[in-house]
């Protein structure tokens, strides 16, 4: 998975929401939120979405550097902020030796699978953002189920269902397993 930091910039989700007393709004989600008392707070929530540093808000906005300092501590501490960027990394499926093929292996642009997972963990990526010292969108808790080395003992429909399921959802080191392992099963049935 490649990860790099970044500017900080407000998780997808973060709302403004403002409250019965002027100049006061909120910043977060309905679970979680924090309080501000400044007369520029809408402009402040967007130049934070926009991605801009703490020293462009401060002089932008006239406020002291310990204020935005103070904002941006409370806002990292509550996990709003999504500071570095992750890309979806998928197993190679087939690696060449020809040079110009092995190069070719790396590009996902048009790769049709790619672009089906991707849009498979849209709705994934919604809630892991969300997850604990997730510091990315999620990608690196979705890509992580990669490295998951999953057996499925028997050969019925629905092991065949499960597969391809596990399969089409990222977990690619998936297999059938041997039947001499039958009756030594890790995990069994209840």
């Amino acid at each position: 998975m490649t990860t790099q930091a970044m500017k900080l910039t407000l998780k997808s989700g973060i709302c403004l929401y403002a409250t019965a007393r002027s100049n006061e709004f909120f910043i977060g989600t309905m679970r979680k939120r924090i309080s501000l008392t400044f007369e520029s707070a809408p402009a402040i929530y967007n130049s934070f979405r926009l991605g801009a540093s703490s020293e462009e808000i401060a002089k932008f906005f006239s406020l002291s550097a310990e204020e935005v300092s103070a904002l941006v501590n409370e806002l990292r501490s509550c996990e709003f902020f999504e500071t570095e960027a992750s890309e979806i990394q998928i197993s190679e499926r087939f690696i060449s030796n020809i040079a110009e093929r092995a190069a070719k292996s790396g590009d996902y642009s048009k790769d049709a699978s790619f672009a089906q997972i991707k849009k498979r963990i849209k709705p994934e990526l919604t809630v892991s953002r969300w997850l604990p010292s997730v510091l990315d969108s999620g990608i690196s808790k979705v890509s992580a189920r990669q490295s998951a080395h999953l057996e499925i003992s028997g050969n019925s429909r629905a092991a065949q269902h499960l597969y391809a399921a596990l399969i089409a959802s990222g977990v690619t080191h998936t297999q059938f397993a041997p039947s001499f392992r039958r009756g030594n099963e890790l995990v069994s049935e209840l």
